[in-house]
């Protein structure tokens, strides 16, 4: 079998793939794929809503996120829904309940730690927060998914004390770019760009605190606001493999022309 043969035939696979995604099935067989993934939460895939503008959970476990403003959803090529945070007072919150507290450590979880992420679409590049359950002011601080001079990912042991990792990937406004976060118990703190991962392996908390905070995403602490847009937005209790999230980014790039 020669690389030439090789290499033809992964071309027809990912040319298959694009036609499978940028149908009017598109966003729904990406949807699945999120829902396969192990120990999902809570999955915003942020093309569902209700009368009050609110973003609907889809994994069953009815973890619908208010509307805190004017947050407006969207729609990409009518192919894959998003919403449109302005970066002063748009966000999508839930307060602090039981499946939002993952600590990385859960008994029922075969792989453990924690596992989130979202395809994000950056207007600005100040500081934003983009998924987080984190309040500093109170030292309720968990975990959260921001940009701060590059996507970044941070988790507290106590609620007081961080450990942080910035991904090195230059970030541009206007584009697309499918952002994951990772924690692995006393071992890693990862954030990834586009399914290349980049870890902190130093000082990492044993659990994530099991803080009051709230949940939000566009938001962190009701403050700090995202200027720029969320997609498939998810959040799992379990250590999902960088395979898995990689194979998930493959699977829907085409959504967002990537």
């Amino acid at each position: 079998m020669t690389d030439e043969f090789v290499l033809n035939e992964l071309k027809d696979i990912r040319r298959q793939l694009e036609e499978i995604v940028t149908d009017d099935k598109g966003e729904a067989a990406v949807i699945d794929a999120v829902l396969r993934l192990p120990g999902v939460v809570g999955f915003w895939p942020m093309s569902v809503t209700n009368s009050s503008g609110d973003a609907v959970d889809v994994s069953g476990n009815a973890l619908h996120l208010t509307n805190t403003s004017t947050s407006v959803f969207n729609s990409l090529n009518n192919t894959v829904g998003y919403v449109d945070y302005d970066g002063s007072a748009d966000y999508h919150t839930h307060a602090d309940a039981a499946d939002f507290d993952i600590t990385g450590t859960e008994a029922y979880i075969g792989a453990q730690g924690l596992a989130m992420g979202a395809w994000v679409y950056l207007d600005s590049t100040g500081t934003q927060g983009i998924l987080t359950k984190w309040d500093s002011g109170s030292n309720n601080r968990s975990y959260a998914l921001i940009y701060a001079s590059g996507f970044a990912f941070q988790v507290s042991g106590d609620g007081t004390a961080s450990v942080f990792k910035t991904h090195s990937e230059s970030i541009s406004t206007g584009s697309w770019y499918f952002v994951t976060a990772k924690f692995a118990s006393s071992t890693a703190c990862t954030v990834a760009v586009n399914g290349v991962p980049e870890s902190n392996t130093t000082s990492i908390p044993a659990s994530i605190y099991n803080g009051t905070a709230p949940f939000q995403i566009g938001a962190q602490n009701a403050g700090i606001f995202l200027n720029g847009r969320v997609s498939l937005a998810f959040l799992c209790s379990s250590l999902v493999s960088d395979a898995q999230l990689k194979d998930f980014y493959e699977l829907s790039r085409p959504l967002f022309g990537v």
